[in-house]
């Protein structure tokens, strides 16, 4: 399971609002720091956005791909 340590709680990929930004939209669009911008391209690596049907898909090296979310927009 793709988990991230956030303070004191566990950060599932599926709520990280800034690693998904970043994979939606190719940048970091607010002020971070070093340490934390380069922990959220780090994570983004291992994941892609798919825009047309709007999925989380994680990336394994050998080529396997998982779904992790599918959001839905009307």
């Amino acid at each position: 399971m793709d988990m991230e340590l956030e303070g004191n709680c566990v950060l599932h990929i599926s709520d990280d609002a800034l690693v998904i930004a970043y994979l939606q939209v190719g940048e970091v669009l607010i002020k971070l720091t070093p340490k934390e911008r380069d922990c959220v391209v780090h994570k983004a690596k291992r994941f892609k956005w798919e825009g047309e049907v709007y999925a989380l898909l994680r990336m394994w090296v050998d080529g396997q791909v998982k779904v992790v979310r599918i959001t839905i927009r009307f």
